[in-house]
């Protein structure tokens, strides 16, 4: 009888524990999502044409899994738990290191070197860009292709310990493809491993602005233009939310400073997006020359100063190139 006195609490307790993430959510609703989630909309049982949706109670699990109470502190406890205790990460996206680092698991099979692309592929890639390229010079315009690093292609020496680490990677090949086929290129790589100074943050899969100022200096003298972007002044005086952290940590605040560009940039906004994730912002500068650039989330810190150093930019997120816009 005893123990059944001890245990009835405790089964209790554990029971209404269980109940506090869904009858949260029947009293404040659908939580917020982190970093670039997408919620789960809440299902309906007839759609607007009043048919039955047979797929009702597995959408209404996929809404209850995104959306119950305490979701991102939950999932923030226990991967600090996990971190704490296995030193290890329990986000599929994140890759724990050393010294507090994170890195971003999609970049490990380049860093490792496994499934690495094909030599066919290396050529079709590099072949496209030879197209590309005469089709610029065919208008007139002058064409570069630049390579973002990873993460850890630049600062590995933070990367968990993976034995056997690759010394060619897939952009040294493609690099030297396109030394065969004469196409313009930028290697960062080689520039960003020579600086001293750390130009990624620690808890984010992208550069710092000083990072991105140093690309856009690079990028300029490509085109013929001397700008001292990274030299220019720089203060560590905004705190930065990594999207690595919060991929892992999704309810607390990054203590992460990053490093702000001091000087002003003289650009303005044309039509389109102002935001730096937006599909396609367009700018206008102070300098000479017009530019099109296509871009992935790296140019979220870049486009200002590029936007900076030309005449008129066209920034796009599109995933599909359309060469069409060089000529407008």
């Amino acid at each position: 009888m005893r123990k059944k006195e001890t245990y009835s609490p405790l089964l209790l307790l554990f029971l209404l524990i269980c109940l506090v993430p869904t009858v949260g959510m029947l009293i404040f609703g659908q939580g917020n999502g982190g970093a670039n989630e997408i919620k789960t909309e809440k299902p309906r049982l007839f759609s607007a044409e009043k048919s039955l949706n047979t797929d009702y109670f597995i959408c209404l699990s996929d809404y209850v899994f995104d959306s119950f109470f305490l979701r991102r502190e939950l999932i923030s406890l226990r991967n600090k738990l996990v971190a704490s205790v296995f030193n290890t990460s329990a986000e599929d996206g994140v890759i724990l290191g050393k010294n507090g680092w994170l890195y971003y698991s999609a970049t490990l099979d380049d860093y490792t070197g496994a499934n690495s692309m094909t030599d066919r592929e290396i050529f079709s890639v590099a072949t496209n860009l030879r197209l590309i390229n005469d089709y610029c010079r065919f208008l007139g315009m002058d064409f570069l292709f630049v390579v973002a690093p990873n993460k850890n292609s630049v600062y590995g020496d933070n990367m968990p310990n993976y034995g056997s680490v690759s010394e060619t990677h897939d952009s040294q090949r493609l690099f030297s493809k396109l030394r065969e086929q004469n196409v313009p290129y930028l290697d960062l790589f080689t520039v960003f491993k020579e600086q001293d100074e750390v130009l990624y943050f620690a808890h984010d899969s992208h550069w710092s602005e000083k990072g991105a100022a140093l690309a856009a200096d690079l990028i300029n003298s490509k085109f013929g233009k001397n700008t001292e972007y990274h030299s220019g002044d720089f203060s560590e005086t905004a705190q930065h939310q990594g999207d690595l952290f919060t991929m892992l940590y999704p309810s607390l605040s990054d203590d992460e400073l990053a490093p702000v560009f001091g000087d002003k940039l003289s650009f303005t906004y044309g039509s389109g997006g102002r935001k730096p994730d937006s599909l396609t912002i367009n700018t206008l500068g102070s300098d000479v020359g017009n530019l099109l650039v296509f871009r992935d989330s790296f140019g979220n810190q870049l486009y200002p100063y590029l936007a900076d150093s030309f005449a008129s930019a066209r920034f796009s997120r599109s995933l599909s190139f359309d060469l069409a816009e060089a000529e407008n």
